[in-house]
């Protein structure tokens, strides 16, 4: 801690001493016993001097762990809306799969009744009236296909939403407007603004102040311990300022013997702090990754678009 330790002690204790073995006259053969109370009040006071930023690395290596655990909690609520806005495109399209797989259900079974009622009359061969059942029960088993897959979209929005998956939840009619393209010329710093991001370099931080921790523990320390208190056999001078007594220790140690270990601290928060560079950079490369596969995807979705309206 940066700061100084601040205690306050406070004691009382009885005990008994008998005395065995002494050649007390009068004795007779007696043990001859005596009762001590003591009653003490101290304020102790602590303080390691950081002069090679030991707890001051400590303190910032912490923050950003704090830092990176929140963003981390940002990334995780963004992942989570994500999934529940593809679960609700997921489910209001196979609810549009349904409705376009009844009507065609319906144009079947009128197509497959003329080629039945013409077959009747013998205008068309019974292998018309074969194809067009087989394109009718086809038609059927898409349908329930289609109805599955809507149940299961709604089932998994209602987990998403952390209830019961039985179904009963009711999407969309319609799929909503696309917003526009993506506007040019947008800063490239825009993607440091993602968690994920900010989690890897605050990561980064705080494996290197680890370094620093490290290395302070191969150098001296020096603590200051001071204490002032009272201690009596009677209560009522506790408070007695004849009674005070003080200490003031300052104390420096250096490690000798255990320097080895504490050098092995130092090269594995060097490594960890390579770990997290390397992760960091992976992580800007997956970023950028993203958003150039996301603006090469718009343009394919766009001619697609277009393609399927025209054959609609």
């Amino acid at each position: 801690p940066e700061l100084p330790q601040l205690d306050l002690d406070m004691n009382w204790g009885r005990r008994r001493q008998n005395f065995v073995g002494l050649p007390i006259p009068g004795a007779d053969g007696r043990v001859l016993s005596r009762t001590f109370t003591s009653t003490g009040i101290s304020l102790n006071l602590g303080w390691e001097i950081d002069l090679w930023g030991k707890f001051k690395a400590g303190k910032l290596a912490a923050m950003a762990n704090t830092q990176a655990r929140t963003a981390e909690l940002v990334a995780a609520r963004l992942s989570l809306a994500a999934q529940a806005v593809k679960a609700w495109f997921w489910a209001t399209e196979a609810r549009r799969q349904v409705d376009l797989a009844r009507s065609s259900v319906k144009s079947y079974q009128v197509s497959t009744r003329r080629i039945q009622a013409r077959f009747e009359r013998g205008i068309r061969p019974a292998l018309d009236l074969r194809l067009a059942l087989t394109e009718l029960r086809i038609a059927e088993a898409s349908l329930q296909q289609r109805l599955e897959q809507a149940e299961r979209s709604v089932r998994q929005i209602q987990i998403l939403m952390g209830d019961y998956p039985d179904g009963n939840f009711t999407v969309g009619d319609d799929l909503p407007k696309m917003p526009g393209q993506v506007p040019g010329g947008l800063p490239s710093e825009l993607v440091y603004r993602r968690p994920d991001l900010v989690a890897a370099e605050r990561d980064l931080l705080a494996a290197d102040t680890r370094i620093i921790q490290a290395r302070s523990q191969l150098r001296p320390s020096f603590i200051l311990t001071s204490a002032i208190g009272t201690s009596t056999d009677q209560l009522r001078d506790l408070l007695a300022t004849d009674l005070f007594i003080w200490s003031l220790i300052g104390n420096a140690a250096q490690p000798i013997f255990n320097r080895g270990r504490l050098k092995a601290g130092v090269s594995k928060s060097q490594a960890l702090a390579n770990e997290a560079a390397a992760r960091y950079q992976s992580s800007i490369l997956s970023a950028y990754n993203d958003v150039e596969s996301a603006l090469a995807t718009e343009e394919v979705i766009i001619r697609r678009e277009e393609a399927l309206e025209l054959a609609a």
